[in-house]
């Protein structure tokens, strides 16, 4: 703590009720004060957020296991687990000094000390929804996050990377970066005008919009394409009778997408097909646009079967394909899996694997940009299924110099489980940001293989913590015998008992994993404190004795039931629990 700010008082902290809206500062939003039908729901998540602001005042200023942090994390919990019971989920708008619940502020103000909510707005968090069935770690280990997010540098770690590290299953948000902030959509909502003004231009009776199915006659005759008295394309309707149609009867739409692909296989004139091809790609782009994706899957279907069949017509498809797998066509639907349209991902991702050979250029591009969990999802399961997205469209962004496309490039290298992505991905783990570094090590964890543990073992020298971290709970995972050597000269080294608590323990579990009894005169050592290492930390000699549980080998269990009768009380506890963690393993071996 720097000094200029006093902690919470113990009593104050201790009691989840003693708060009230307006004392921490929350005033009433834009409409005033919320309808009696509404204010129930607006009290539980204006409490729901004085708990978690509890909470995260006490856990800034106190140790996670002081009575106070720990009684606010367990009060938070509590509220949290009624509010949704009641609501079912809890979503709260962020705004750069305050939560909204609906259009009510519901947290927040003006010169409210540690506003969380000023912390996320700062880092691009723009929704937090909580759902029903969250647990008491999920609820601690966000609000601890928030306490790392305002202690570290920005330059080091932003909030949103460490949400989407922490990947809660009942917590749900949005993130908006600060380079795509000003896209604003408004040029897509003209494709629909555009789409009525073809149609106005091609139209002839304004009576109904009854297409029915076209007859192809000779050449001329009545009744035959050629006619202009009864071609679907130079039908003229009004802009109110196309939008009553449009908006009401939706199958219309598609049986005149039908009729238009007809014109497109039978036109005799290339400025037939090409009035065809242009009136299909704003149908498409319209169906695209109001996330009708079932509907879009159809006419794709529909139209690469004609060009299978129809070799003559096959360039006026792929035109109509590739323009709408661009980029430009895609980002809207697929950013917007994070929104309104999260139900949807399974119905985009059936079309986008339809589109892929001519998608997967703008799936990796939209992949760089993506900020939200249900559109990265979306873009990876797609460009993982089957064969995959070509390596080469992956490795050309690995040099790109913002470090979250190279993150996610190696979240995809990844993904595909290619061997050949090991090469690139050992370059990542030299890259500077140490975010890029810690994804690395979990993407050569999913490879496997000699060379990736060999990788996996190099980054336990890492110089962030939080990479050395993740080697560590990589190779025990991984279960490779070889990283026992490299883990235990981590363990004897000089630096090590300065390091993390948290780090510590990792590394001694991970020893547990994958050495055998060759480690057990220094296991003997560390937890003794004897000759030269009797003055290692507690942290240290109790680390030695959860090792030895995890070998649970009969010479561990040994040395294990001689430490049940230390002298040290915590010790000998730690002991004990070893030795029972041994017992259930060896018996289920």
């Amino acid at each position: 703590m720097s000094g200029q700010e006093e902690p919470p008082s113990a009593r104050a902290m201790a009691q989840p009720g003693d708060e009230s809206p307006a004392q921490m500062g929350v005033r009433s939003g834009p409409l005033g004060r919320p309808d009696s039908d509404e204010r129930a729901s607006h009290d539980l998540a204006t409490e729901a957020c004085a708990a978690l602001y509890r909470a995260y005042r006490a856990a800034r200023f106190y140790p996670a296991n002081h009575p106070v942090a720990v009684e606010s994390l367990d009060a938070l919990s509590q509220t949290f687990a009624r509010t949704l019971d009641e609501i079912g989920s809890l979503k709260l708008t962020v705004m750069p000094e305050a939560f909204l619940f609906g259009d009510q502020a519901v947290f927040g103000g003006d010169g409210i000390r540690d506003n969380i909510a000023e912390l996320m707005f700062r880092d691009g968090i723009r929704s937090l929804t909580f759902h029903r069935g969250i647990e008491h770690e999920e609820v601690s280990e966000f609000v601890w996050t928030l306490v790392r997010a305002q202690e570290i540098g920005r330059e080091e770690q932003d909030l949103a990377t460490i949400l989407w590290d922490c990947d809660f299953a009942h917590l749900d948000y949005s993130v908006t970066d600060p380079l795509l902030e000003g896209d604003d959509w408004e040029g897509k909502g003209q494709v629909l005008e555009r789409f009525r003004a073809d149609l106005l231009d091609k139209a002839a009776h304004p009576e109904h919009i009854d297409l029915g199915t076209p007859t192809a006659t000779g050449p001329g005759e009545a009744g035959s394409l050629d006619d202009p008295a009864n071609s679907i394309i130079m039908q003229e309707f009004s802009s109110e009778a196309i939008s009553g149609q449009l908006e009401n009867e939706p199958d219309v739409l598609f049986e005149f997408l039908e009729v238009l692909t007809e014109v497109l296989v039978t036109g005799s004139t290339d400025e037939e097909v090409g009035s065809a091809s242009k009136a299909i790609s704003d149908v498409l782009s319209s169906y695209l646009d109001w996330g009708e994706f079932g509907s879009l899957t159809l006419a794709v279907r529909r139209l690469q079967s004609i060009s299978e069949t129809t070799p003559a017509r096959s360039t006026e498809i792929t035109g109509i394909l590739d323009g709408l797998a661009s980029p430009d066509a895609l980002r809207k639907s697929i950013f917007e899996l994070d929104g309104k349209l999260a139900e949807r991902r399974p119905q985009l991702e059936e079309l986008l694997y339809l589109l892929r050979h001519a998608a997967y250029p703008s799936l990796v591009e939209l992949l760089a940009e993506a900020g939200g969990k249900t559109s990265r999802k979306c873009i990876l399961n797609v460009c993982t299924m089957g064969e995959g997205v070509p390596l080469p469209l992956v490795t050309a962004k690995m040099n790109d110099p913002r470090w979250y496309v190279v993150r996610n490039m190696v979240f995809m290298l990844g993904a595909l489980g290619d061997p050949e992505a090991g090469s690139h991905l050992e370059g990542a783990l030299d890259h500077p940001d140490e975010r890029v570094r810690r994804e690395a090590v979990r993407s050569l964890s999913g490879l496997g293989g000699p060379r990736a543990n060999y990788l996996i073992t190099s980054s336990l020298t890492d110089p962030a913590p939080s990479v050395r971290i993740l080697a560590a709970r990589a190779l025990a995972r991984l279960g490779q015998p070889d990283a026992a050597a490299a883990i235990l000269t981590q363990i004897t080294s000089k630096d090590f008992p300065g390091r993390d608590d948290t780090e510590v323990e990792v590394f001694f579990e991970a020893l547990g994993e994958v050495a055998d009894d060759r480690a057990l005169p220094f296991l003997q050592d560390l937890w003794g404190g004897k000759t030269f290492l009797r003055s290692k930390p507690m942290a240290i000699r109790l680390g030695a004795l959860k090792a030895m549980g995890r070998m649970a080998t009969p010479e561990a269990m040994d040395i294990l039931a001689r430490a049940s009768r230390a002298g040290d009380e915590e010790l000998r506890r730690q002991a004990r629990r070893s030795l029972l963690e041994a017992e259930r393993r060896a018996a289920n071996r």
